[in-house]
């Protein structure tokens, strides 16, 4: 908007100028520079470039330019004979610009100074309009001059070649302007859409530093990068392709498509004039030749345009494609234009009229065309200007010659209603081009009949115009391609040539593939299929191309919406409010199951046949990132009406039309989103699928929330119900201190071991809390804290998915076969993920609590049916490629991956993901209980939410809603009367395959655990206990669970005081012995000794229950805290073979065997209880459970 100001201003300032210099009569009249073509009394004024510009001058004449102005007046010359507007002779007149704007604007000065723009007196002619200029740049400033005139000053223009997009504003900035060629938007259009049919995402674009490029150019770049194709390199280049500049910068460009920063770029666009392409390419061939060309418009289809200085068709233009308004055939002119270069008579006669002919046959020649005999020996030289058979004049040509007859229709018309049937210039039709204003109005408002001209020329099979009355644009039929694509291929000859391959029509590309054809660098035809795409580089990382999608959302249009929160990305641990890279796992594959629940609901079938009547579910899915600052800003943007949406809307239109909220995953994101959501004017009822933090259930602070799971507090019981069951009671728990949801199940678990002792007769060794680290390395010193109470061999996992797997990648390989077991929270859940890496062994006979429901099968097919090119899922490619360890077609992340992704729909092993029925079936009931909430209170046909639905009248019916949860035929309610899920837990155990096996469940606080079915590394003899007094003493009983808030302090300074006094005894023995030892050695040294009971009473006093072949230097090893502090032994290699020595604590747990089924009996010959080996305990009746005081420890 800056730029466009500035150049208006400067355009001012040029028209203030030259109408200061018209009103003084100072203009410049160079007689090369005008030529009056036609005598008339009604002139057209033709501006034209005649010659090309040459260091900042007139260069050499342009043929193109050259046969535009033959073709016109032959043509106007045509109607002239035939007295196409009675008694009017209509005259030509040219000016020449050499491309240069400031020419063109001194041409028309020139003209208003000669035929004057008010006086309406008796002149022998008179202007009426303009033809031209040729490019946008000089249309512009003409246009600009013109448009800043009085109204009644401003003389129509109509140009048949200036394309620039900026010129489509004829009712403000240009409003004399019209044109009958197609604008640049369209061609951009028609080049966006090849590059996609062509799978060409990694390209340059090349274009003239003048306003026709620039514009067209910067649109292109754009629309390509809203397309997701990425433009690295940019390049605009000097007019002038002869100056050092020029090759200065053509040589840099094509350095660019091969430089280590940008890998191999295949693909280049230029957007440029004839000249300038032709120069272009010969630069580019001559350094690379692997690269691949479409060429805009301005070429002109003119083959000389891609030619080596030789004359041969360049490598790199073969298999060119060039976009291209539809060609106008001139069938009657192409015998005269061939007359005109082989009859020496005819061309003496056009060149008495037109001598910049004679000027450009010096050029060819290098002769003077008056001379006999040089007009004879050049023959061979004028020949290349004849058209032959199937050969094609000029593109602007036909369009030139249209625009003429445009405006001879105009006048026609003009005529005809002002002078009815009498001839020449009658008054009425005087005032009317004095005017200006009505016949500017006339081009704007009216159909112009074309049928009597077609015996001249066919005007591409059109016999009416209309033009649009803003823009000033040609109106298109329908009925006729308004582009076309050509293919610089080979033809039946042999020989190269432009072949139409693709039509553009009412906004479609259509490509018949089979015509086109690429060429190798060897000149080898290659396929439309077979061809290379320009894509990035399989050994380059186009990083400088990769999106940031992590601000998109899913949007499909909707009546009603449901709005769902999803985390398809991490977040970015060093900024909070950016999303970090797309999850693998349970991310962009929860979003699209969240679209298919919509869908399906929209289908209107089953239990969805009467939801919302009439109206259509629509959907806006949000990332959340794992962040609970972006949910919040998201969630106040989307309800402060700013949040952006797919095409240009944002979310304000949508508002009055939320039906609610799924999601969020994560406990805090929840309640993020829900404490946000309650701040709104009209609180919104929010159904998480995967949510299961208690602090969830405070319905005084959360009021409209509801899950599908149920809360922690369950999750808690059953483990450790899972715990006492298999006879365990030391354990060791690892949780992540830094999610609401681990958080609150370890103090879940520790409330529930602390209040309910006498059913769970457990102690918590120790507590390790870890956070997601940058380095996933650190994690190796969870080996340290875990062998710090060995003994514990149960390890409860309360861990996201995000880091449970770098946590085992960095633990299970310092760890020995059957040295711990795992218990993990239902956040580990059936997920395979999880079970692949290295050393997974090491999980053989690991429990999992796992809530789900029964998969959904179609989700599955349909899944994988899915296109990541033309999916709404915008997260879908990076989330595949993620999964898969390959890349699309489409990517820009290529360097070290496996290769192309396969067919998804053939992928075997595929495994949905625990929580996605959970997602359909939170969509299910929001739909159904919004549906009957809107029909209780706002009517059967309601288009929004009225104002006397409440969310308590939201939230009352989401709790009557009932569904088929478990695929069993029968429905039953999905929330309890708080709104928590009512979905039990099934126990899956890791079998020595390495899947999981299911061997229990947990529903309506009992545990069903078979035995039959279980498994664990040694056998029946497995149990978890402490053997010792100092590792018991961390585990003291409470007199009385209801006092043990202000009774913990005590009982952990007596367990502390009697630690003390049994290391002061030891300490004490062994000096006693000592001494006494030392005694005895002076008594009598040379006499043999035998060992005593004393000497073996130390050893003997740290001996507990282990059957270890040396359990004096396991206990000694296990309670020597120097040990830990030693470094744990290099990362072993891959294949999981390593040099560790094995540990000396635990006993190893030698063989996996099934457990009897009374292994699982509360009381067994394998379960130890501590309180019948320890008299203090066993004489304290009013207690017997356990309690840990252990501090957590941040790993």
């Amino acid at each position: 908007m800056m730029l466009d100001t500035k150049h208006r201003f400067q355009r001012i300032f040029e028209v203030a100028l030259l109408l200061c210099c018209l009103s003084l009569g100072q203009t410049t009249d160079d007689a090369h520079d005008s030529v009056i073509v036609i005598p008339g009394n009604v002139t057209f004024a033709a501006i034209f470039s005649v010659n090309d510009l040459e260091k900042g001058a007139c260069g050499d004449y342009v043929m193109e330019s050259l046969q535009s102005i033959v073709a016109v007046t032959w043509f106007i010359e045509a109607l002239n004979r035939m007295n196409y507007v009675p008694g009017v002779t209509i005259g030509l007149e040219v000016y020449r610009t050499c491309k240069q704007p400031h020419m063109a604007t001194e041409g028309v000065a020139k003209l208003f100074s000669k035929y004057g723009l008010t006086d309406n007196v008796q002149q022998e002619n008179m202007l009426f309009g303009l033809l031209g200029p040729g490019t946008t740049s000089q249309a512009i400033a003409v246009s600009s001059l013109v448009s800043l005139l009085p109204t009644n000053q401003r003389v129509v223009q109509i140009s048949g070649s200036a394309t620039g997009k900026q010129l489509s504003n004829s009712s403000l900035m240009y409003s004399n302007f019209f044109r009958v060629i197609p604008p640049d938007d369209t061609q951009v259009q028609v080049i966006l859409e090849l590059l996609k049919q062509l799978k060409w995402n990694y390209v340059a674009i090349v274009y003239d530093d003048d306003d026709y490029g620039r514009s067209a150019a910067t649109e292109l770049r754009e629309l390509a990068e809203s397309e997701h194709l990425c433009v690295p390199v940019f390049a605009r280049v000097p007019l002038d392709p002869r100056s050092e500049a020029f090759q200065d910068k053509a040589n840099i460009i094509a350095e660019q498509l091969y430089s280590p920063d940008n890998g191999l770029i295949r693909g280049v666009i230029i957007l440029a004039g004839q000249s300038t392409t032709k120069q272009l390419q010969q630069i580019i061939n001559r350094r690379v030749t692997y690269v691949r060309l479409i060429l805009s418009e301005a070429v002109n289809l003119m083959r000389a345009t891609l030619l080596t200085p030789g004359g041969q068709v360049s490598t790199i233009t073969q298999g060119a494609l060039i976009t291209s308004p539809s060609y106008i055939h001139l069938p009657e002119f192409v015998p005269f234009w061939n007359e005109l270069w082989t009859n020496r008579s005819v061309f003496e006669n056009k060149t008495s009229s037109l001598p910049w002919l004679g000027g450009y046959f010096s050029q060819l020649t290098g002769c003077s065309h008056s001379d006999p005999t040089c007009w004879s020996q050049r023959g061979s030289l004028r020949a290349g200007l004849v058209v032959q058979d199937g050969g094609t004049l000029d593109l602007y040509t036909g369009y030139q010659v249209k625009a003429a007859a445009v405006m001879a229709a105009l006048l026609k018309r003009l005529h005809g209603d002002k002078c009815g049937v009498l001839f020449g210039l009658c008054q009425p039709l005087r005032d009317a081009v004095f005017q200006r204003t009505p016949v500017l109005d006339l081009l704007r408002q009216s159909e112009l009949d074309l049928p009597d001209l077609s015996s001249v020329f066919n005007v591409s099979a059109k016999s009416t115009v209309r033009f649009n009355a803003t823009t000033g644009d040609i109106s298109g039929d329908g009925h006729d391609p308004e582009y076309i694509v050509y293919n610089f291929r080979k033809d039946g000859q042999g020989d190269f040539s432009f072949l139409q391959i693709g039509e553009w029509m009412n906004s479609q590309l259509s490509i018949n593939t089979s015509k086109a054809q690429f060429y190798d660098e060897s000149g080898s035809p290659k396929t439309w299929s077979k061809f290379p795409p320009a894509q990035c580089d399989d050994n380059h990382d186009c990083l400088n191309c990769e999106r940031d999608v992590g601000n998109d959302v899913i949007f499909m249009e909707g009546d009603f919406y449901v709005v769902a929160i999803v985390p398809v990305s991490d977040r970015d641990p060093q900024d909070l409010l950016t999303c970090g890279d797309v999850k693998a796992n349970a991310g962009a594959d929860i979003a699209q199951s969240v679209l298919f629940a919509v869908q399906r609901v929209n289908n209107r079938t089953g239990i969805f046949q009467h939801v919302l009547p009439g109206k259509r579910v629509g959907l806006l899915v949000i990332n959340s990132c794992s962040s609970q600052l972006l949910v919040r800003q998201r969630l106040m943007q989307l309800h402060a009406g700013t949040l952006l949406l797919p095409g240009g809307r944002n979310s304000a239109s949508i508002l009055p039309r939320i039906l609610g909220y799924v999601g969020a995953f994560f406990s805090a994101i929840s309640m993020a989103a829900s404490e946000t959501l309650n701040a709104v004017p009209r609180p919104f009822v929010q159904i998480s699928a995967a949510s299961t933090s208690t602090d969830l259930s405070d319905t005084e602070k959360y009021p409209n929330f509801l899950r599908l799971p149920a809360p922690d507090d369950k999750q808690a019981q059953a483990m450790l119900d899972i715990v006492e069951r298999i006879g365990a009671n030391y354990i060791q728990v690892i949780y992540d201190s830094s999610t609401a949801y681990a958080t609150g199940l370890f103090n879940k678990l520790t409330e529930e071991v602390n209040s309910s002792r006498h059913r769970h007769k457990v102690c918590i060794a120790q507590s390790i809390a870890v956070k997601q680290e940058g380095d996933a390395t650190k994690y190796t010193r969870i080996v340290s804290r875990l062998r710090l109470k060995g003994e514990a061999r149960i390890v409860l996992v309360i861990l996201h998915l995000e880091i449970v797997k770098q946590v085992l990648d960095n633990v299970l390989p310092y760890l020995d076969a059957g040295e711990f077991l795992f218990l993990a929270s239902e956040s580990w859940g059936r997920r395979h993920e999880v079970l692949q890496g290295q050393d997974r062994s090491r999980l053989e006979g690991s429990l999992v609590l796992s809530q789900e429901l029964t998969p959904d099968l179609a989700f599955q097919d349909y899944f994988l049916q899915l296109d990541p090119a033309t999916s709404l899922n915008p997260w879908l490619r990076s989330f595949w490629e993620g999964k898969l360890g390959c890349y699309f077609s489409m990517s820009f992340s290529r360097k070290g991956k496996s290769g192309l992704c396969g067919d998804l729909a053939n992928m075997e092993d595929s495994v949905q993901d625990p929580r996605i029925p959970f997602h359909i079936y939170s969509v299910y009931a929001l739909t159904l209980g919004a549906s009957k909430a809107l029909s209780d209170r706002c009517g059967s046909q309601p288009t929004r939410l009225c104002d006397l639905l409440t969310s308590e009248d939201l939230f009352s019916a989401m709790l009557g809603v009932e569904l088929d949860l478990l695929g069993k035929g029968k429905t039953s309610k999905v929330f309890d009367a708080d709104g928590n899920g009512l979905v039990g837990y099934k126990v899956l155990q890791i079998s020595q395959e390495l899947v999981y096996e299911e061997v229990g469940s947990w529903n309506n606080n009992s545990l069903d655990l078979r035995g039959r079915d279980l498994f664990f590394p040694g056998g029946s003899a497995f149990k978890t206990s402490c053997s010792s007094l100092m590792e018991c003493a961390f585990c003291s009983e409470t007199q009385d669970p209801a006092q043990e808030k202000e009774d913990v302090p005590v009982a952990a300074f007596v367990s502390v005081i009697v630690v003390l006094v049994v290391i002061i005894a030891v300490v004490l023995a062994v000096f006693f012995l000592f001494f006494r030892r030392r005694q005895r050695n002076k008594a009598g040294r040379n006499e043999a000794t035998k060992p005593t009971v004393n000497d073996v009473a130390l050893p003997e006093l740290f001996r507990h229950q282990n059957d270890s072949a040396d359990p004096a230097h396991r206990n000694a090893e296990t309670h020597n805290p120097n040990r830990f502090q030693q470094p744990l032994p290099p990362r072993p290699p891959p294949d999981g073979n390593h040099t560790e020595p094995p540990p000396q604590q635990s006993p190893p747990l030698n063989v996996a065997s099934p457990l009897p089924s009374d292994y699982l009996h509360p009381v067994n010959e394998h379960y130890v209880d501590p309180e019948q080996t320890n008299p203090k305990r066993m004489a304290d009746e009013e207690s017997d459970g356990y309690t840990s005081y252990d501090v957590p420890v941040d790993v």
